[in-house]
């Protein structure tokens, strides 16, 4: 799939899946690029925990998964009920304030003080 091609595709889905392997991954630095994109697509995201804190930043956003039953389960569940006009106000407002632009507004923000 090309780039420009994505937002056709992920207008396609129904959910969002992160499916890390927590052995492998566990408290690794840094976020998952597609926790933010399917969130700026509107989509529920499933994730296995990719590090600590999901919790807290992400904050109710994410569906975390310890096993893979309840990943499985989670899935069906999603794909049953879509998320709420509440959920989608949440995401988008969070991808906005974790934009790129929102970060350099911030970096720039911080250069020019004395």
């Amino acid at each position: 799939i090309l780039p420009q091609q994505v937002p056709a595709f992920l207008a396609q889905c129904q959910v969002g899946i992160v499916p890390y392997n927590p052995s492998i991954t566990r408290n690794t630095l840094g976020d998952s690029m597609k926790v933010f994109e399917y969130l700026a697509a509107g989509l529920p995201v499933i994730t296995t925990r990719f590090q600590s804190g999901l919790e807290q930043k992400f904050s109710g956003l994410l569906e975390i998964c310890e096993t893979y039953n309840q990943f499985a389960t989670a899935i069906e569940k999603k794909l049953k009920t879509p998320p709420t006009c509440e959920w989608q106000m949440r995401a988008h407002k969070f991808v906005q304030v974790n934009s790129w632009q929102a970060r350099m507004k911030e970096i720039l923000a911080l250069t020019d003080e004395p």
